[in-house]
């Protein structure tokens, strides 16, 4: 939905002249979310946990003593 309300502002004043700006919204919206559609690799996707490992504490042999 940002991306179409972007490329909107971009295009404000020439939509805003327009006979029916809210029926070029629409194209807008439509034609943005069948883009999205096409695109999966263009998608953000939210990972289920962290991809980096936590750095494990040290086993008491190993650590410094003094």
């Amino acid at each position: 939905m940002s991306t179409a309300l972007v490329k909107l502002l971009r295009h404000w004043s020439r939509v805003s002249a327009m006979e029916s700006p809210d029926a070029y919204a629409r194209r807008v919206v439509l034609r943005v979310l069948l883009d999205e559609r096409r695109r999966p690799w263009r998608r953000e996707a939210a990972w289920p946990r962290c991809l980096i490992p936590r750095s494990r504490p040290l086993p008491p042999t190993a650590r410094r003593t003094g």
